[in-house]
């Protein structure tokens, strides 16, 4: 069978399962497209949606642009095995008594295989056993393990097909929201600062005498004294932008299955298949979800299954979310591997949908002399005393000679099952009960990440904004309190004596407001040496009667300091510049930090 043929089942499948979740079709008719064990799940979780009176309209639509993507196409030796993968848009709503209770659209994935018997020409080799013969001698059984297929059987058949949330792309959709809220801050912080300036900058040009003060003023002077500030905040949603990167791409690295040491020991071993047995093990967990009674699970659980099934009665959505080995050994001709796994399951209470997560760590147990098999590959489980097939969910007894199938014989069964159970009562639990419902609460796995992400994004944030607060206490304080402050200062400076009170050969030729500063520019008639004369006398006057300290002394200009408290929380440095330029003497009155105004 080529590719595109197995392409082609799978797309019409879509529709299949579609009109299987909505009722449109019966189990009957999906059993014509699907393996044994593929339909046994969808016939369980279509059978609890039934039980609790759920009607489910489930579409899809594919994603524009968007095409089927072939993972893999693989021969076993029985079965050609393909593996297919759709990014989809799914619609989905759940009516209870004709009333709506749940109702979603979103950006999904769907994973799916498709199975075809190895053969050519006529001969096709049987699917339990890899025996060659004509499709016809199977009516009465295969001559080598004597089970018996009709001649649909041997068509391609759909033995596995999940759809889910796809995790990698809803981490980025979530990293590319939490980026694009710093770069827009960023941009806006930019935008603020030009516009300020500008009209700072217009302002300066326009001057008049008390514009200044004006509302708009203030607010964009107040911007350019805090544009350090700024500067530092954006910096600072850079580097989160950067960690975002860095938790995302790990994440994005995180499959399914954790690859810790277990794992490549049980990939060492021959005929293994990690990703497989993970697939099987989703086959079973599906069923003990959906299972009515301990006939449908008994097969291949070894293990009390009421209490679980009692448990369950809520669940109406389930899939496997992540597994991790935990650890594997062979003792007395059996394997045994433990493993922890969460669930992403969906429960309807009170006639409301809930999702949530639940943890299970899980004990399956297999003969050491029993060849692996690919339960995904497996068509129809056969009766080994006549060969016909076995209905696992009547506790596997042949419907025609009676015969009990031992699981054991076959396949991995479950020997321990803990559910929700606190990690440190766990190796107590183990030593005196098989099962165990605990009563941890788990959040569902996506949303944990998804607040995993977004306390990532608040926690730097948090830090840089204290971290920009604790550096840049007082200017931020200035900011905060700019109209207080800058009317304040420009008061301030009116109020101190002027060169003017202590010299009379000078006249005042321009006065210019600055932000929390203003300079005058005086002229006079005489020599330089009287100018220089004039610089000296007030600087003297403002050190000897206000409490100024003497700062920079350079002949023709001289700087004089003194602290300036604006309230108990802020304060700063009130700079006095006199020099004499020319025939003029500029006197310059500004606020400063303590340093930024000396030589």
């Amino acid at each position: 069978m080529s590719d595109n043929e197995m392409l082609g089942k799978i797309e019409d499948f879509t529709k299949t399962y579609s009109d299987f979740m909505s009722g449109k079709i019966d189990d009957e008719q999906l059993a014509k497209d699907t393996t044994q064990p593929f339909w046994q799940s969808m016939y369980l979780s279509k059978k609890r949606l039934n039980n609790k009176g759920l009607d489910v309209d489930v579409r899809f639509s594919e994603e524009k642009g968007n095409r089927i993507n072939t993972i893999s196409v693989v021969n076993d030796g029985k079965n050609i095995i393909g593996t297919y993968k759709d990014n989809i848009i799914e619609e989905k709503s759940f009516k209870k008594d004709g009333r709506t209770i749940y109702d979603h659209k979103g950006k999904k994935m769907w994973i799916g295989n498709v199975i075809k018997a190895r053969g050519e020409n006529n001969m096709v080799a049987c699917p339990n056993c890899g025996n060659m013969g004509d499709i016809s001698s199977y009516i009465n059984g295969c001559d080598y393990c004597n089970s018996r297929f009709q001649v649909e059987d041997f068509e391609e058949k759909v033995s596995s097909f999940v759809v889910s949330d796809d995790e990698k792309r809803k981490v980025q959709n979530i990293s590319t929201r939490c980026s694009l809220g710093a770069i827009i801050a960023g941009i806006v912080m930019i935008i603020a600062m030009v516009v300020s300036f500008i009209v700072v900058i217009i302002n300066q040009v326009n001057y008049k005498p008390g514009n200044y003060n004006t509302n708009a003023t203030i607010i964009f002077a107040s911007l350019i004294t805090g544009f350090p500030i700024f500067i530092k905040v954006f910096i600072g949603l850079i580097i989160v932008f950067v960690l975002i990167a860095v938790v995302v791409n790990k994440i994005r690295k995180n499959e399914v299955i954790e690859k810790n040491e277990v794992y490549y020991r049980l990939k060492n071993i021959n005929g293994f298949v990690p990703e497989k047995f993970v697939q099987n093990l989703e086959y079973k967990l599906r069923n003990i979800h959906f299972a009515e009674n301990v006939e449908e699970v008994s097969a291949f659980a070894s293990v009390p299954v009421d209490k679980i099934i009692e448990k369950y009665q809520d669940i109406i959505e389930c899939s496997l979310y992540k597994v991790k080995f935990e650890d594997y050994k062979s003792v007395q001709g059996k394997d045994i591997i433990k493993l922890s796994c969460i669930m992403q399951i969906s429960k309807m209470i009170n006639n409301k949908i809930h999702e949530e997560g639940e943890k299970l760590v899980i004990y399956l147990s297999k003969k050491s002399d029993i060849t692996e098999k690919d339960f995904g590959a497996i068509r129809l489980i056969s009766c080994r005393n006549c060969g016909s097939s076995i209905n696992i969910l009547n506790g596997g007894v042949c419907e025609y000679c009676n015969t009990r199938l031992n699981y054991a014989d076959y396949d991995w069964i479950i020997d321990r099952y803990y559910s929700n159970t606190e990690d440190n009562m766990l190796s107590e639990i183990e030593e005196h009960t098989e099962v165990y419902i605990g009563n941890k609460k788990y959040i569902d796995p996506f949303k944990k990440l998804r607040l995993q992400m977004i306390s990532t994004y608040l926690i730097c944030i948090i830090f840089v904004v204290g971290f920009t607060f604790i550096r840049n206490r007082e200017g931020l304080i200035l900011m905060a309190n700019s109209d207080k402050y800058l009317n304040q200062v420009a008061g301030d400076i009116t109020d101190l004596p002027k060169i003017t009170d202590i010299v009379s050969d000078l006249e005042l030729a321009k006065e210019k407001e600055e932000i929390l500063g203003r300079t005058y520019t005086y002229k006079y008639d005489g020599d330089t040496e009287s100018a220089l004369s004039y610089v000296l006398n007030y600087s003297s006057y403002m050190v000897e009667n206000y409490g100024y300290t003497l700062r920079y002394n350079n002949n023709d200009e001289i700087r004089v300091s003194k602290k300036y408290r604006y309230d108990k929380y802020l304060d700063g440095y009130m700079w006095i510049s006199i020099k004499v330029d020319g025939n003029k003497v500029i006197v310059k009155y500004v606020l400063e930090d303590e340093n930024s105004y000396d030589e």
